[in-house]
């Protein structure tokens, strides 16, 4: 059975749990804080001018979303 990648970032004063979960083709972020706030699943997207960007699923969290997708990209770039 496949294991999704785990790994952990710090947002603020808080950690988060992060899983990329491979999902027909695409790759999601789930994110479970280590204090109350609610968990987000975010992705990223294309926009009409072929430039990519972090979004929450569903959408509504967009803040949130491209403040940890910065982090997780950070986390990405460091192990490549």
């Amino acid at each position: 059975m496949f294991q999704p990648e785990r790994f952990s970032i710090n947002h603020g004063k808080y950690s988060a749990a992060v899983e990329v979960i491979s999902v027909a083709g695409q790759t999601i972020y789930r994110v479970v804080f280590s204090n109350n706030m609610q968990m987000l699943i975010l992705t990223r997207a294309t926009n009409s001018n072929a430039g990519r960007f972090w979004t929450s699923v569903p959408e509504g969290r967009q803040e949130l979303a491209e403040e940890v997708g910065a982090l997780i990209e950070s986390n990405i770039r460091q192990k490549a």
